[in-house]
């Protein structure tokens, strides 16, 4: 569920409080809705210590709004998803591969998604107590390295794949995933798209 919120909402904007697990307390919400957006997850370390919870927090969260989105008729689905090393925790790995799945089978009967899998996400984070942090400090130079050898280290992942395969991509920066989830909402596109770190990365509004 959802702690807090941080800041005055822009006009036009209204919060609301809800548990993902439970459609009974945001349902409402998605009547007439153009499209859902979802963004729901914890990081992969935390799979190490639980894999339940892993799995609870990367997939059911995912694929339970989904459905509720389904069944309120909303035309578009976002998935904020994620590219993956071969050797990352099960509970992470696994959790997210279903909200994938559920993503793909969101698509069907004039529904559209779009799955957004970056690597690392960069930008300012905000603690429950709204304090930042400035994640994009120490991202920005391995951003700016990973781009820089891009050509270079594609070549090793492809080199060893099971070991760095989804792990040398740069940090998508938290506004491209805006602007990608904005587009596809206003956009034709029809079917499953899926954006990667290639894609992501330096994307800017159509």
């Amino acid at each position: 569920s959802v702690r807090s919120f941080l800041g005055t909402p822009p006009d036009g904007v209204t919060f609301a409080r809800g548990n993902a697990l439970e459609p009974d307390t945001y349902k409402e919400h998605l009547k007439g809705a153009r499209a859902v957006v979802v963004s729901i997850g914890e990081p992969p370390w935390e799979a190490v210590r639980d894999v339940d919870r892993a799995l609870l927090m990367n997939g059911d969260t995912n694929t339970i709004v989904l459905n509720a989105a389904k069944e309120a008729g909303v035309a578009k689905a976002v998935v904020v998803n994620a590219t993956m090393p071969a050797w990352c925790p099960r509970g992470y790995k696994e959790g997210k591969l279903k909200a994938e799945a559920a993503a793909v089978e969101y698509a069907q009967e004039d529904r559209s998604t779009l799955v957004l899998k970056p690597g690392v996400v960069t930008g300012t984070r905000y603690t429950a107590g709204g304090i930042p942090i400035p994640l994009w400090l120490a991202m920005a130079p391995m951003r700016f390295f990973f781009r820089l050898f891009a050509p270079i280290l594609s070549m090793l992942e492809g080199m060893l794949p099971s070991l760095l395969g989804g792990c040398l991509s740069p940090p998508v920066d938290v506004s491209e995933l805006a602007l990608a989830s904005a587009d596809f909402v206003q956009g034709t596109e029809k079917g499953v798209v899926t954006l990667t770190p290639k894609e992501l990365v330096g994307y800017t509004a159509k």
